[in-house]
Parts: C-alpha cells; sequence; structure tokens
C-alpha cells in the first residue's frame, strides 16, 4: 500500500513440515530417543519423527476421565502417546510502515501445533508454588469424571479428593506425564523497530547528510500461549534434534532493547 506520504509492505512466509517414520529396524518397530523421568521420544513406524509418550489420565469410552472411587483422583494408564513434538506449521508475519519520516517495523511469529512436556511446570504445582494451586485450598473438590461400577456401568464422580495438595502432587508429578503435556502452539511479537529520520532539509549546509534515529527490541511479548509460566520455546536440549518436546528448568529466551544512531555523511 502506497501514498504520497504511508507506504505499507508485507511479508509473509510460511513453512510445513510433514514427516513419516518408514521403517525403524528389524524386528523392532519402536525406538526410543530420549527418555526424561516418565517420558519419551519416540520413533514409531507409520507416525511422524518424534512421537511423545508416557503415563497418561484413564479415560472410558466418552472420553470421561475415570476417577479412583478411594481418592477422588484420576486414574491412569502407562505408555500412552500424548502428541508429536514438531509443528503442523510456522508462519512469520513482518510489516513495515513509514509515515512522514517516521518508520516501525514488526515481526510476528506463529507455530501451530506440536506437543511439549514442561519439567518446570510440574515443578511448579507439585510443590504449590504456582497460583493456580492456591485455588480451592479451603474448599472441597470433586473432579470431574466418572466411577466405574464393578458391573461395568460408571455413575458420576462424588468423591471429593482429601487436600488440594494432594490432587496438584497427583496432577503434576513427573510420573503423570499427561498432566504437563501442552500444546506447543504460540503467537510472538518477535520484533520491532522504530527510527525517525530528521528532514534532510535541515542539514543543507551541514556536513552531516541525513541523521536518523531509533529503537529496537527483541522477543517483546508472548501474545498467546497454552503452557502457563514458561516461554513455550523453551527447551531442556538447546538446538539438539529433539530437544523442541521437553523441558525441564529451561532458562527463557532474553528480551532485549537497543537504541540506534545512524549517521550518513
Amino acid at each position: 500500500v502506497k501514498t504520497k506520504l504511508f507506504e505499507w509492505n508485507a511479508n509473509i512466509n510460511w513453512a510445513r513440515n510433514r514427516s513419516e517414520v518408514i521403517k525403524v529396524v528389524d524386528g523392532n518397530p519402536n525406538v526410543q530417543l530420549l527418555k526424561s523421568s516418565n517420558v519419551s521420544i519416540m520413533l514409531e513406524e507409520g507416525m511422524p519423527y518424534g512421537v511423545i509418550r508416557g503415563r497418561a489420565w484413564k479415560r472410558d469410552d466418552q472420553g470421561n476421565f475415570i476417577i479412583n472411587e478411594k481418592t477422588g483422583l484420576r486414574e491412569t494408564e502407562n505408555n500412552v502417546r500424548l502428541g508429536d513434538i514438531y509443528p503442523d506449521f510456522t508462519m512469520g508475519i513482518n510489516n513495515s510502515l513509514s509515515y512522514k519520516g517516521f518508520n516501525l517495523s514488526f515481526l510476528i511469529d506463529i507455530r501451530q501445533g506440536g506437543s511439549l512436556y514442561s519439567g518446570t511446570v510440574s515443578s511448579l504445582r507439585s510443590l504449590g508454588l504456582s497460583a493456580e494451586t492456591a485455588v480451592g485450598r479451603e474448599d472441597q473438590y470433586i473432579e470431574s469424571g466418572v466411577i466405574m461400577n464393578a458391573d461395568g456401568t460408571s455413575r458420576p464422580n462424588d468423591v471429593p479428593v482429601k487436600n488440594m495438595q494432594d490432587y496438584w502432587s497427583h496432577m503434576a508429578k513427573t510420573s503423570n506425564t499427561e498432566g504437563c503435556v501442552f500444546d506447543a502452539s504460540y503467537v510472538k511479537l518477535r520484533e520491532l523497530t522504530f527510527s525517525y529520520s530528521l528532514p534532510r532539509k535541515w542539514f543543507k549546509d551541514f556536513f552531516i547528510k541525513s541523521l536518523d534515529l531509533g529503537f529496537e527490541g527483541r522477543n517483546l511479548w508472548l501474545i498467546k500461549s497454552h503452557v502457563p509460566h514458561i516461554d513455550p520455546e523453551a527447551n531442556f536440549f538447546g538446538t539438539a534434534e529433539i530437544g523442541e518436546g521437553v523441558e525441564f528448568n529451561s532458562i527463557p529466551a532474553t528480551r532485549s532493547f537497543g537504541f540506534n544512531l545512524k549517521l550518513t555523511l
């Protein structure tokens, strides 16, 4: 978009990567790439590269959580597929706007899909250090789900948990993997720059031909995320090929700011 005083340019980059494990090794269609606590990253024939497996909440045929009639807590089952480590697609939207010497540009990064196991969330919740664990501590809590009867039928859960400490310890402990597996999609304001070009006529009789003053920032705003308390890009293994799917007390990306001065002589 361009007028006499205003100009707007936008660029969109979109990427999608599809993978399928065709064959692993004879006699063993599943190979464990990584195991930490009770989460595993797997190679499985016929599946995308990097399947997350671990202990999951047991559900009935309608998808309701099955509740233990003695504790009021969710029952679990082991070795369940909980997602894949890589996204469905990634996208970058870069906008540049200019008006009467003012220039603004910003980059929006988007990731859609993929899963992440967060050991940080597990620690915060199981120790009662995150804000959500404070809710309901003084009240009786009954988990939504069903209790299976001896004859194979079920009834809505009516058994309260003993206390919220037991509830969060169960929900977030490392042995119950699904409790800390999240959708790793996000939208971020990755980068922003703002500058002003002083009118050239100001320097008509000066040795400087132009002067630009600018501000820039990076990792400024996590606009949308499904992973609480942490940067969804965090991972325990850095740039390792399978590092995207697992995070344990990782150091988040830094937010940076800068100012610049550009002279033309």
